[in-house]
């Protein structure tokens, strides 16, 4: 409330610093839709998972209640669940390596003995999300969502993830590939996957990490503008996978929640000036008696007990 308070400014003060701060009104009315959202994603078992069942009362609306009259237009029912956790506490995340630009430029063209390199990539375009895996052996293309329904870092992860699907030894003899590298040019992606976090990434996170586990493979990260070989090859079979004449069928996924978030900025929810305070409710019991703050008014009630004060109340009000 006391940092709610900071955006009166902009309205009593002439200081053109304080004009892109939203008034007190608009940034409760957001923290109440950022709450409606988050209890949709809440897992089963959350205590607070309740609150989205919970019988509404006609007379007595709560603020629940008015947040689900307000946002009745957000369609929630597909919206992704959050779990408390991503990897289990003795599950380790797989070696990522981060290097500056010029260090990793180097690092991708040069490939030592007995490894194999993989290059993904991701693009969004025509409706959907497409991807890309390319290796010296072969190249896969795919799309694998709506572009409605994904954004640019879910679809770099899903890149990740059907490079590491792939099948590993002994499909490929051991004697011939000791380590593998996947290599993609997203940044957030690698720092996903390293630092498992509760996010709306965290099921492809978890995927991906399930998918290494127990195998010699790291992931590594190289510029998009580094003109690497197998980067670019990546990126156009992701553009590829994209085209309308591609008959890949796509699955149907749960919204991620930034997906929700942008849906409703294109709804533009704005406060009412008594979506949260007014109340019909009562309205009646504050006016019992207008002329309780008279001298004279009191000294009648004040001499009586409550029982008496309100058939008194009654007589005077109707």
């Amino acid at each position: 409330m006391l940092g709610g308070l900071a955006g009166l400014t902009d309205q009593t003060i002439p200081d053109h610093s304080d004009h892109c701060i939203k008034p007190l009104r608009q940034r409760l009315h957001d923290q109440s839709l950022r709450f409606w959202i988050g209890l949709h994603c809440l897992n089963k078992s959350h205590p607070h998972a309740k609150l989205r069942k919970r019988r509404q009362c006609k007379r007595f609306r709560s603020p629940l209640h008015t947040a689900s009259t307000l946002f009745a237009r957000l369609t929630l029912k597909d919206v992704e669940v959050i779990e408390p956790f991503t990897l289990q506490p003795w599950q380790q995340p797989p070696e990522v390596v981060i290097l500056e630009r010029d260090e990793a430029e180097e690092a991708a063209t040069v490939r030592p003995l007995r490894t194999l390199d993989l290059w993904t990539g991701g693009s969004v375009g025509n409706g959907r999300a497409g991807v890309g895996v390319w290796a010296r052996m072969g190249a896969l293309s795919k799309a694998v969502r709506t572009a409605a329904d994904t954004t640019v870092l879910l679809t770099e992860l899903e890149a990740i993830l059907a490079a590491a699907s792939l099948p590993f030894p002994p499909t490929w003899p051991a004697s011939s590939v000791l380590h593998v590298r996947i290599f993609s040019d997203s940044k957030s992606a690698l720092r996903a996957i390293s630092w498992a976090r509760r996010a709306e990434s965290q099921a492809l996170v978890a995927r991906i990490t399930q998918c290494l586990q127990d195998k010699d493979v790291s992931l590594h990260w190289v510029s998009r503008h580094s003109k690497v070989p197998g980067n670019e090859a990546a990126r156009e079979l992701a553009k590829k996978a994209t085209e309308i004449e591609s008959a890949t069928a796509l699955q149907s996924v749960a919204r991620p929640l930034s997906v929700v978030h942008r849906e409703a900025r294109k709804l533009c929810f704005q406060p009412k000036m008594n979506d949260s305070t007014s109340s019909k409710v009562g309205q009646y019991t504050r006016k019992i008696d207008r002329a309780l703050p008279g001298k004279h008014t009191r000294k009648l009630y004040d001499k009586l007990a409550g029982v008496e004060a309100s058939i008194l109340a009654q007589l005077r009000t109707g």
